[in-house]
């Protein structure tokens, strides 16, 4: 019985942190396609959609590296929302989008997955990786 309760528990707590946002630092988080963070107690950053991806694929040598467009949704109070886009640009340089709503400060750090030639990605395949911080 005790055997039991203890792979009962271990199912428990993995089932438990499954469910929950990745916070991947203090102020980073990754967030998937079509879901959403809570930060700072009470404001919520949702992945809207994925614009555009011209990303080169990574086993294509391509003269331009190409940029991924995404849109977020921002809710600081209910019913006080912000909507606005943010680009990636080439793995490797700083081509970095942010922008600033309310106090804070959203910084587009990582599309997820690279682009594969011959792979065609569902918006559901996405996630992105954003730095929120105080301004």
């Amino acid at each position: 019985m005790r055997d039991n309760l203890a792979y009962i528990l271990v199912a428990l707590s993995l089932t438990f942190f499954a469910c929950q946002k990745m916070q991947v630092g203090v102020n980073t988080y990754d967030i998937e396609y079509s879901e959403s963070i809570t930060f700072d107690q009470n404001k919520k950053l949702i992945f809207v959609d994925v614009i555009s991806d011209s990303r080169c694929p990574v086993n294509v040598d391509c003269v331009w590296p190409g940029e991924a467009t995404i849109a977020l949704q921002a809710i600081c109070t209910p019913g006080d929302t912000i909507n606005f886009e943010l680009s990636f640009g080439e793995i490797g340089t700083d081509h970095r989008d942010t922008t600033i709503f309310d106090i804070y400060r959203v910084e587009l750090l990582e599309v997820l997955p690279l682009t594969e030639e011959g792979v065609e990605l569902e918006k559901e395949d996405y996630s992105i990786r954003v730095l929120v911080e105080k301004s």
